[in-house]
């Protein structure tokens, strides 16, 4: 499912051609958040901070409606994505 989502937001931003933006913002979404910063982000894509802060917040709501649209392809119609995306988490530790 997280494969999915995130394949989708990457066409997106392919058809949009931003493929070196997305590659850029990628590790956003990381679980592994204490790795990334603002800063270095925006000195490597050659943006402003707060520019990189803006798309990063565009980048990870887009993920999430991704996230969700992947969802519903894979629920029935009297199932909702917000209980699955709660369920989600829990998954993960396993995969960690």
């Amino acid at each position: 499912m997280l494969e999915e989502s995130l394949q989708r937001l990457k066409d997106d931003y392919s058809q949009a051609r931003k493929s070196g933006l997305f590659e850029g913002l990628e590790p956003t979404i990381s679980p592994r958040l204490e790795l990334f910063s603002h800063a270095d982000l925006a000195r490597e894509l050659g943006m402003k901070e707060g520019s990189v802060k803006l798309a990063v917040h565009r980048f990870r709501q887009r993920h999430r409606e991704c996230l969700f649209s992947a969802l519903r392809d894979t629920l029935g119609e009297d199932q909702e994505p917000e209980e699955e995306l709660r369920y989600l988490p829990s998954l993960l530790i396993w995969i960690a």
